[in-house]
Protein backbone atom coordinates (compact mmCIF):
# COMPACT_ATOMS: atom_id res chain seq x y z
CA UNK A 1 0.00 0.00 0.00
CA UNK A 2 1.21 3.59 -1.12
CA UNK A 3 2.39 5.95 2.03
CA UNK A 4 -0.30 8.57 2.21
CA UNK A 5 1.36 11.93 1.88
CA UNK A 6 0.47 14.77 4.33
CA UNK A 7 -2.31 17.56 3.06
CA UNK A 8 -0.35 20.05 1.04
CA UNK A 9 -0.75 23.58 3.37
CA UNK A 10 -1.70 25.81 1.64
CA UNK A 11 -0.83 29.72 2.51
CA UNK A 12 -4.14 31.93 3.67
CA UNK A 13 -5.19 34.52 1.39
CA UNK A 14 -4.54 37.75 3.11
CA UNK A 15 -5.48 40.02 0.64
CA UNK A 16 -8.06 42.21 2.24
CA UNK A 17 -11.19 43.25 0.79
CA UNK A 18 -11.31 46.54 -1.56
CA UNK A 19 -13.75 49.11 1.17
CA UNK A 20 -16.94 50.21 -0.21
CA UNK A 21 -16.22 53.38 -1.61
CA UNK A 22 -17.73 55.18 -4.21
CA UNK A 23 -16.11 55.24 -7.90
CA UNK A 24 -12.89 53.04 -8.57
CA UNK A 25 -10.81 51.15 -5.93
CA UNK A 26 -7.10 50.12 -7.15
CA UNK A 27 -5.79 47.74 -4.85
CA UNK A 28 -1.87 47.09 -4.37
CA UNK A 29 0.25 44.83 -1.61
CA UNK A 30 2.22 47.60 -0.39
CA UNK A 31 3.30 51.64 -0.89
CA UNK A 32 5.96 50.79 -3.73
CA UNK A 33 3.45 48.74 -5.86
CA UNK A 34 0.94 51.41 -5.08
CA UNK A 35 3.38 54.66 -6.56
CA UNK A 36 3.61 52.74 -9.75
CA UNK A 37 0.03 52.23 -10.27
CA UNK A 38 -1.15 55.35 -9.39
CA UNK A 39 2.05 57.43 -12.17
CA UNK A 40 1.06 54.31 -14.81
CA UNK A 41 -2.65 56.55 -14.77
CA UNK A 42 -0.78 59.30 -14.52
CA UNK A 43 1.59 59.36 -17.65
CA UNK A 44 -1.56 57.54 -20.01
CA UNK A 45 -3.89 60.52 -19.03
CA UNK A 46 -1.49 62.64 -19.44
CA UNK A 47 -0.69 61.79 -22.94
CA UNK A 48 -4.47 61.16 -23.53
CA UNK A 49 -5.47 65.21 -22.92
CA UNK A 50 -2.40 66.36 -24.49
CA UNK A 51 -3.61 64.72 -27.80
CA UNK A 52 -7.18 66.12 -26.95
CA UNK A 53 -6.57 69.61 -25.95
CA UNK A 54 -3.19 70.34 -26.26
CA UNK A 55 -2.25 70.21 -22.84
CA UNK A 56 -2.91 69.13 -19.21
CA UNK A 57 -3.83 70.46 -16.16
CA UNK A 58 -2.30 68.90 -12.91
CA UNK A 59 -3.52 69.45 -9.58
CA UNK A 60 -0.89 68.03 -6.85
CA UNK A 61 -1.24 68.08 -3.03
CA UNK A 62 2.79 68.46 -2.21
CA UNK A 63 2.63 66.54 1.10
CA UNK A 64 5.09 64.72 2.68
CA UNK A 65 3.07 61.82 1.67
CA UNK A 66 2.71 62.82 -2.17
CA UNK A 67 6.62 63.79 -2.94
CA UNK A 68 7.55 60.04 -2.93
CA UNK A 69 5.25 59.69 -6.15
CA UNK A 70 7.03 63.15 -7.65
CA UNK A 71 10.50 61.84 -6.97
CA UNK A 72 9.52 58.85 -8.70
CA UNK A 73 7.80 60.43 -11.81
CA UNK A 74 10.97 62.80 -12.29
CA UNK A 75 13.50 60.00 -12.21
CA UNK A 76 11.98 56.73 -13.06
CA UNK A 77 13.10 56.48 -16.90
CA UNK A 78 9.50 54.07 -17.38
CA UNK A 79 7.94 58.61 -17.66
CA UNK A 80 10.63 59.90 -19.17
CA UNK A 81 8.66 61.03 -21.96
CA UNK A 82 5.86 62.49 -19.48
CA UNK A 83 4.76 65.66 -21.28
CA UNK A 84 6.05 68.57 -19.41
CA UNK A 85 6.31 71.22 -22.55
CA UNK A 86 2.17 70.91 -22.58
CA UNK A 87 1.51 70.86 -19.02
CA UNK A 88 0.41 73.29 -16.65
CA UNK A 89 0.85 72.37 -12.87
CA UNK A 90 -1.35 73.93 -10.25
CA UNK A 91 -1.43 73.80 -6.63
CA UNK A 92 -3.73 72.42 -4.22
CA UNK A 93 -3.12 74.19 -1.20
CA UNK A 94 -0.52 76.97 0.26
CA UNK A 95 0.18 78.08 3.61
CA UNK A 96 0.28 81.38 4.70
CA UNK A 97 3.61 81.10 6.54
CA UNK A 98 7.36 82.62 6.40
CA UNK A 99 9.43 81.24 3.33
CA UNK A 100 11.60 79.08 5.77
CA UNK A 101 8.91 77.24 7.28
CA UNK A 102 8.80 73.78 6.63
CA UNK A 103 4.99 73.79 6.02
CA UNK A 104 5.04 75.85 3.03
CA UNK A 105 3.79 73.78 0.13
CA UNK A 106 5.46 75.48 -2.46
CA UNK A 107 9.09 74.58 -2.14
CA UNK A 108 8.14 70.68 -2.36
CA UNK A 109 6.58 71.96 -6.43
CA UNK A 110 9.42 73.73 -6.69
CA UNK A 111 11.83 71.00 -6.18
CA UNK A 112 10.13 68.00 -7.20
CA UNK A 113 8.80 69.48 -10.66
CA UNK A 114 9.87 72.61 -11.58
CA UNK A 115 13.04 72.74 -10.96
CA UNK A 116 13.90 69.07 -12.65
CA UNK A 117 11.13 68.35 -15.20
CA UNK A 118 11.61 70.43 -17.87
CA UNK A 119 8.20 72.20 -17.69
CA UNK A 120 8.44 75.89 -18.55
CA UNK A 121 8.70 77.93 -15.28
CA UNK A 122 5.27 80.33 -16.37
CA UNK A 123 3.29 76.88 -16.31
CA UNK A 124 4.06 76.00 -12.76
CA UNK A 125 1.81 77.87 -10.84
CA UNK A 126 1.96 79.33 -7.09
CA UNK A 127 -0.26 80.51 -5.03
CA UNK A 128 0.99 84.07 -3.20
CA UNK A 129 -0.81 82.57 0.39
CA UNK A 130 0.95 85.78 2.01
CA UNK A 131 -1.15 88.30 -0.21
CA UNK A 132 -4.51 89.42 1.10
CA UNK A 133 -5.92 88.82 -2.40
CA UNK A 134 -4.66 85.27 -2.90
CA UNK A 135 -7.59 83.38 -3.59
CA UNK A 136 -9.08 85.71 -5.91
CA UNK A 137 -5.47 86.29 -8.19
CA UNK A 138 -5.62 82.19 -8.42
CA UNK A 139 -8.93 82.10 -9.02
CA UNK A 140 -8.64 84.36 -11.77
CA UNK A 141 -5.31 82.50 -13.10
CA UNK A 142 -7.43 79.23 -13.51
CA UNK A 143 -10.24 81.03 -15.10
CA UNK A 144 -7.86 82.74 -17.36
CA UNK A 145 -6.03 78.79 -18.55
CA UNK A 146 -8.58 76.64 -18.57
CA UNK A 147 -10.94 79.25 -20.22
CA UNK A 148 -9.12 78.42 -23.31
CA UNK A 149 -10.64 75.06 -23.53
CA UNK A 150 -14.53 74.72 -25.35
CA UNK A 151 -16.72 74.51 -22.43
CA UNK A 152 -17.16 71.40 -20.90
CA UNK A 153 -13.66 70.90 -21.43
CA UNK A 154 -12.69 73.72 -19.34
CA UNK A 155 -11.71 71.79 -15.87
CA UNK A 156 -8.73 70.34 -14.41
CA UNK A 157 -7.71 66.63 -15.69
CA UNK A 158 -6.23 65.11 -13.11
CA UNK A 159 -6.00 66.41 -9.07
CA UNK A 160 -3.50 64.38 -7.00
CA UNK A 161 -4.39 64.10 -3.37
CA UNK A 162 -3.23 62.85 -0.27
CA UNK A 163 -6.07 60.98 2.16
CA UNK A 164 -5.89 61.88 5.62
CA UNK A 165 -7.50 61.75 8.27
CA UNK A 166 -9.66 64.73 10.04
CA UNK A 167 -9.57 68.01 8.51
CA UNK A 168 -6.57 67.56 5.83
CA UNK A 169 -7.43 66.33 2.75
CA UNK A 170 -4.44 67.15 0.47
CA UNK A 171 -5.43 70.58 2.10
CA UNK A 172 -8.69 70.81 -0.13
CA UNK A 173 -11.32 73.56 1.72
CA UNK A 174 -14.70 72.02 2.29
CA UNK A 175 -16.81 74.26 0.35
CA UNK A 176 -19.77 72.71 -0.75
CA UNK A 177 -19.67 71.75 -4.41
CA UNK A 178 -22.75 73.72 -5.87
CA UNK A 179 -20.95 77.01 -4.53
CA UNK A 180 -19.51 78.91 -7.51
CA UNK A 181 -15.75 79.40 -5.34
CA UNK A 182 -12.73 77.88 -6.76
CA UNK A 183 -10.48 79.28 -4.27
CA UNK A 184 -10.87 80.05 -0.93
CA UNK A 185 -8.92 81.44 2.29
CA UNK A 186 -9.76 79.82 5.21
CA UNK A 187 -8.48 82.06 8.70
CA UNK A 188 -7.33 79.20 10.65
CA UNK A 189 -3.77 79.28 12.23
CA UNK A 190 -2.21 79.28 10.13
CA UNK A 191 -4.21 80.87 6.90
CA UNK A 192 -3.83 78.79 4.27
CA UNK A 193 -5.39 79.16 0.76
CA UNK A 194 -7.02 76.34 -1.41
CA UNK A 195 -8.75 74.97 -4.43
CA UNK A 196 -11.96 74.12 -3.59
CA UNK A 197 -14.35 70.59 -3.32
CA UNK A 198 -16.60 72.64 -6.29
CA UNK A 199 -13.36 72.37 -7.99
CA UNK A 200 -12.00 69.25 -7.35
CA UNK A 201 -15.56 67.87 -8.10
CA UNK A 202 -15.68 69.15 -11.90
CA UNK A 203 -12.15 67.79 -12.82
CA UNK A 204 -11.45 64.58 -15.17
CA UNK A 205 -9.90 62.53 -12.73
CA UNK A 206 -9.64 62.74 -8.93
CA UNK A 207 -7.01 60.83 -7.41
CA UNK A 208 -6.51 59.99 -4.24
CA UNK A 209 -3.72 58.17 -2.50
CA UNK A 210 -3.42 56.44 0.68
CA UNK A 211 -1.15 54.20 1.97
CA UNK A 212 0.01 52.98 5.19
CA UNK A 213 -1.78 52.32 8.28
CA UNK A 214 -1.87 56.34 9.20
CA UNK A 215 -3.96 56.53 6.10
CA UNK A 216 -6.72 53.50 7.43
CA UNK A 217 -8.34 55.91 9.77
CA UNK A 218 -9.11 58.22 6.60
CA UNK A 219 -10.60 55.37 4.46
CA UNK A 220 -12.56 54.40 7.94
CA UNK A 221 -14.16 57.92 8.47
CA UNK A 222 -15.17 58.42 4.42
CA UNK A 223 -16.99 54.70 5.05
CA UNK A 224 -18.60 55.91 8.66
CA UNK A 225 -20.07 59.15 6.69
CA UNK A 226 -21.34 57.66 3.61
CA UNK A 227 -22.97 54.90 5.92
CA UNK A 228 -24.78 57.27 7.39
CA UNK A 229 -25.85 59.16 4.61
CA UNK A 230 -24.03 62.33 5.98
CA UNK A 231 -21.07 64.38 4.82
CA UNK A 232 -19.02 66.39 6.76
CA UNK A 233 -16.33 68.95 6.98
CA UNK A 234 -14.59 67.19 9.65
CA UNK A 235 -13.68 64.46 6.56
CA UNK A 236 -13.29 66.69 3.48
CA UNK A 237 -13.19 63.38 1.48
CA UNK A 238 -16.93 62.42 2.14
CA UNK A 239 -17.85 65.94 0.27
CA UNK A 240 -16.00 64.24 -2.75
CA UNK A 241 -18.68 63.22 -5.53
CA UNK A 242 -17.10 64.15 -9.46
CA UNK A 243 -19.66 65.25 -11.76
CA UNK A 244 -19.09 63.48 -14.96
CA UNK A 245 -15.55 62.72 -13.70
CA UNK A 246 -13.57 59.46 -12.92
CA UNK A 247 -12.68 58.98 -8.63
CA UNK A 248 -10.18 56.91 -7.71
CA UNK A 249 -9.31 55.19 -4.61
CA UNK A 250 -5.12 54.39 -4.71
CA UNK A 251 -4.91 51.70 -1.94
CA UNK A 252 -2.34 49.77 -0.32
CA UNK A 253 -3.22 46.63 2.03
CA UNK A 254 -2.25 49.10 5.69
CA UNK A 255 -4.68 51.72 4.06
CA UNK A 256 -7.71 49.26 4.42
CA UNK A 257 -7.12 48.16 7.95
Amino acid sequence: MDEQLPPIELSPDTTPKAPALPGAVVLRQDADALIDAVLADLFIHAGNCVRAFGDFHLAVSATPEIEPLLRRLMFDLSYRDFPWGRTRVWMVEEVDVPDEDDRQRWPGIRGHITEVSGIPAEQSHQIFAREPDAAHRYTSLLREHLGWREKGHDRLDFVLLPLQPGLALGGVIGVQSDDDTLVATVPETPRRTAITTRLVNSARVVALFAAGPQAALGVAQVIERRANKRQDLSAPASLLSPRAAELRWYLDHLACG
